[in-house]
Formats: structure tokens, sequence, C-alpha cells
């Protein structure tokens, strides 16, 4: 390999950047969701951020991009770590680094290189979680009365649920209530968003073209156990199909929760990798993670 080169998004035509996105579009769709939305530049949108091209003897490598909120989303072809030269592109972002979505390679390989650089550095979150997909026919998924899709409404009691299970499972929230409300609404409004009675929610968190990625899915611990789950998830499953025109679906759990992972497989889901969650504590640890400010 020759020396890595950081490029800007629109140094390649947008066909052969999203081509190579799609190769990986099981662990690249929380990228290609970003770019839909929110284009390739640094935005007021939370999830925007500056798209970035690792090149190598003129082929792309890796597309990475660190979000206002602070999160590194990285796809790579998996050949070599790019830990160090997406590093050093990122603190020249006037945004801190505070933790990775993405596909478990390159997410494992970044947490090492920022372990390295500063070993005190602590996770709040490192989750490995298993990565599912399902191919979608007429034949999926049932429709059930007692679920329906969410409205702006529904927003006090989701951000009651949405509390709960981000303590829950250690995750960071997004941005102030406001920011919340707005990015629920927006979903909402997609039909992106069931729910079952106030008690059990779930979301497509990202949706490109045919290919959706069910998450925020969530159950009152009072009412588990009890085939809601199940329901809301048969439900959004026929909703994919029929509704929004999807068909794949993709998700991920921690590799610990048998019970979610048992019912994902029940509904014919199968397990093709890990995906990854970490977010670490820059706080104490300026050196991982705090951006070079050019202001």
């Amino acid at each position: 390999m020759g020396k890595i080169t950081v490029q800007k998004w629109d140094a390649f035509a947008e066909d052969k950047l999203l081509d190579f996105l799609y190769q990986y579009k099981e662990t690249s769709l929380f990228l290609l969701d970003n770019y839909q939305r929110c284009g390739p530049k640094l935005q007021q949108e939370l999830f925007s951020g500056n798209f970035k091209i690792l090149v190598d003897a003129d082929q792309i490598c890796a597309v990475f991009c660190l979000t206002k909120l602070g999160n590194l989303l990285i796809q790579s072809d998996h050949k070599k770590d790019y830990s160090d030269v997406i590093y050093k592109a990122c603190i020249e972002e006037e945004i801190s680094i505070t933790g990775f979505v993405g596909g478990w390679i390159d997410g494992d390989l970044f947490w090492k290189y920022i372990k390295k650089i500063n070993p005190e550095v602590s996770p709040k979150n490192l989750s490995k979680e298993k990565l599912y997909v399902l191919n979608l026919s007429k034949e999926t998924g049932t429709n059930h009365d007692e679920v329906r899709f969410l409205n702006e409404k529904d927003f006090d009691n989701w951000h009651q649920l949405d509390q709960c299970y981000r303590k829950e499972t250690n995750l960071p929230a997004h941005g102030t209530i406001d920011q919340q409300r707005q990015q629920f609404d927006a979903r909402a409004k997609k039909e992106h968003w069931w729910g079952l009675g106030n008690t059990t929610v779930g979301c497509f968190n990202a949706c490109v073209s045919e290919i959706a990625q069910i998450g925020g899915m969530y159950t009152k611990p009072s009412n588990r156990r009890q085939g809601q789950a199940k329901k809301l998830l048969e439900t959004m499953i026929s909703d994919a199909y029929n509704s929004h025109d999807i068909r794949t679906l993709i998700l991920f759990t921690d590799q610990y929760n048998i019970p979610a992972q048992r019912l994902y497989e029940s509904l014919g889901f199968k397990q093709i990798g890990y995906f990854g969650l970490l977010f670490w504590d820059t706080e104490n640890t300026p050196d991982a993670g705090t951006s070079l400010s050019r202001s």
C-alpha cells in the first residue's frame, strides 16, 4: 500500500462513493442515512458531519464522518487499521470525539487506538452487539391491531420510555429535550415510530432505499414476557414491506441479551456479524477525543 490520503467527499463521483458504502450496507447504514438526510457537510442537524474519504492508490479504502454529536462513523475495507489517519483527520474538526457507532471490526480497532494514545480513558459504554439481517417477502410479518404508528402527541410517553431505555443500556441521550422532540417528530411524520399501548416502542433508526435498521426497541420491565415486543416487531416487519417498500431489515442487540436474540431468531433474523456501540468519558481525559480548535 502507498501513502493513505484524506480527501473531501466531493473528490469522487457520488455514485462511486455510494457504491463503496453499499458494499457494506449492513454496517454503513448510519453513514448512508446521515448522508441522505443531512448531506456531506456539517449542518445544524445533530447527526450531520463532514464526510471524509481515505484513499490509497486512487482507491477508496474508508469513508468516515464525525457527527455534530461527537459520534464517529467509520466504514473501511478492513484491509488495514486506519485509526491513526482517521483520528488525526478528526481532531481538525471543532468537535470532540465522544464515541463510535458502526461495524465492530472498525470500532474495536479505533477503541484500541484511543486506549493506546491515552490509557486513562474510560468507557461509559462498550458494547459488542450481535448484528442480524432479515430479507423480507409478502409472507413475513403479521399486523396486530394493538400496534400503531406513533405521532407527535406521543412524545411525552415515548420520552419517559426512552429515558428508561438509556438508563438500562447505559447509552447517552442525543441532544436537548427540544432536539429530541424534533428528532422524534421527524421520524413520526414518516411513520418510522411504532408503539403498543404506553409500554412498548420501536423505530427505524436509519432508512435508505429498500434497507432499514430497527432500533429503540423497549418494553417496560413490568410488561415483559407478555408477547408485546413480538407483536410490535411482527407489525414493524409487515409495515416495512407493505407500507415502506423495505426489502431488508437490519438490527443489533447486546451479545448477552439472550431473550432478544431468541425473539429475533424466531422471526427469521440471521446473525451476520457484530456491531459496535462505544462511548467513552472525555471529561477527565482531554487528549482522547478532544478536538484541536481552529478558532
